[in-house]
């Protein structure tokens, strides 16, 4: 994995993680050098690590993947509101700062890749899905999570007012906020 023992998490943060709807987390939750988890109503498969060894090494890993990933060259620049797109291997940014899923109603992105593809999917200022609907991002084709990542340039907001399915991992310079909870 590009996030070395980052991987192993589903959020990893530096200052705080705040969860305000029902979640499942499966993974491992770390945060460093902060110590304000506000957990809400997660179910948390797996460990959290809080401003210990473990932590800070992944903190490391994932700002080492951030900053390879957002200097990596040959992006192929998409419409950044992602409803109805199908995406497939590959490296990906917007022609504005900010991406959207599900902003005017329900909205669904579709990830088509084999097992061992990359999808890198950068905004250069925010991410938010569900703002106006269900947001649903699906994997075909064999396409797995672990293999997607979106390199967010301040924050991202997940299931801003619907939940729905969200894939990958998020590394974020400023925030992630998952505010209605969802998968």
């Amino acid at each position: 994995s590009l996030l070395n023992s980052a991987a192993s998490f589903s959020l990893l943060a530096y200052s705080t993680i705040t969860n305000t709807g029902a979640s499942v987390i499966t993974g491992n939750v770390g945060l460093t050098p902060g110590s304000a988890v506000v957990p809400g109503a997660w179910t948390l498969i797996g460990t959290e690590y809080v401003d210990d060894i473990i932590a800070t090494t992944a903190q490391a890993d994932a700002t080492n993947a951030y900053n390879s990933l957002a200097a990596h060259g040959g992006y192929s620049v998409i419409p950044s509101i992602l409803d109805g797109q199908t995406l497939t291997t590959g490296y990906y940014n917007f022609a504005s700062g900010a991406a959207t899923l599900a902003q005017a109603g329900a909205g669904a992105l579709t990830l088509n890749g084999s097992a061992t593809d990359i999808f890198v999917i950068k905004t250069a200022s925010t991410l938010t899905t569900g703002a106006g609907g269900t947001p649903t991002i699906t994997l075909t084709g064999g396409a797995l999570a672990r293999n997607v990542y979106w390199i967010v340039g301040s924050s991202a907001v997940i299931n801003s007012a619907h939940a729905g399915t969200f894939n990958g991992n998020i590394i974020a310079q400023a925030s992630i906020n998952n505010t209605l909870g969802g998968t």
